[in-house]
């Protein structure tokens, strides 16, 4: 792009919208860092003086909650990038077609269960290792319904919601790319946790047979295979959502599977 492309291209819907969500993220993140500090120092004091202890649980959460908020906008930060047209509709296309597709391959029987997350967190949990509620990341903080030792799985029939929700399809109004969709195995008790859409935490250094695949959009694939392979995961297991289709269609995914039963 030359001198005079650049110029106009900063002109732009989307390149304006860009400038206001990184201006928007600073803001958060001082914001957080405020509020942060502020709760520590009044929970320090509540402590010092010996106050109620609801008051000071109720501290303790705030102080949790202002510590997930900036280190989930600081995580953000090194993600935000301008939007396209054109990468927005394929967003719509695949939140439309995929979970139709698969549930068509595999059946409304299927076993397998799946974990949407944002595309810095998925960054965190391969960095790590494991997938595990905000409860255990965050010093006991619950961001969602996950108590300590579970995380959110869906099973096939509820794939659409943690494709269109969870999975941060929607993240182009904070010029993110689309999160990470996690395929994985149940280990023994995952079973009776379907109706709560819950698994345990799992860790893939000790159960890589529980990773049945990581699958993204075009956009991320490569950094996401990077990431794998900078951290020791199996980045064969990387695909995009179309590549796992087909590998669905090619494969018998529910007898490849190695249960810990």
């Amino acid at each position: 792009m030359n001198l005079i492309e650049r110029i106009k291209y900063r002109k732009t819907n989307e390149y304006q919208d860009y400038k206001k969500v990184l201006e928007a993220n600073k803001k958060d993140i001082e914001r957080f860092a405020l509020y942060y500090k502020d709760t520590r120092a009044k929970l320090d004091d509540a402590i010092k003086k010996g106050d109620d202890a609801k008051l000071i649980k109720n501290l303790t959460t705030d102080l949790q909650r202002w510590y997930y908020d900036y280190q989930k906008s600081i995580l953000e930060s090194n993600f935000i990038r301008p939007n396209s047209k054109e990468e927005i509709d394929k967003r719509d296309t695949l939140g439309d077609i995929f979970p139709k597709e698969l549930l068509n391959i595999l059946g409304s029987d299927s076993n397998l269960r799946f974990h949407g997350t944002p595309i810095y967190f998925a960054k965190e949990i391969i960095k790590s290792g494991t997938i595990s509620s905000s409860a255990d990341r965050f010093a006991g903080y619950i961001h969602s319904t996950d108590e300590s030792g579970y995380f959110s799985a869906s099973t096939i029939d509820s794939l659409s919601r943690t494709i269109n929700f969870f999975t941060d399809f929607a993240s182009y109004n904070r010029c993110l790319p689309c999160g990470v969709l996690f395929v994985l195995n149940e280990k023994e008790g995952d079973s009776e946790l379907r109706s709560r859409s819950q698994m345990h935490n799992i860790d893939f250094k000790k159960n890589p047979e529980q990773l049945a695949g990581i699958v993204c959009t075009d956009e991320v694939k490569n950094m996401v295979i990077k990431w794998c392979n900078e951290y020791n995961m199996d980045s064969t297991k990387v695909f995009s959502y179309y590549e796992f289709l087909e590998y669905a269609k090619e494969n018998d995914l529910e007898n490849n599977k190695q249960r810990l039963y």
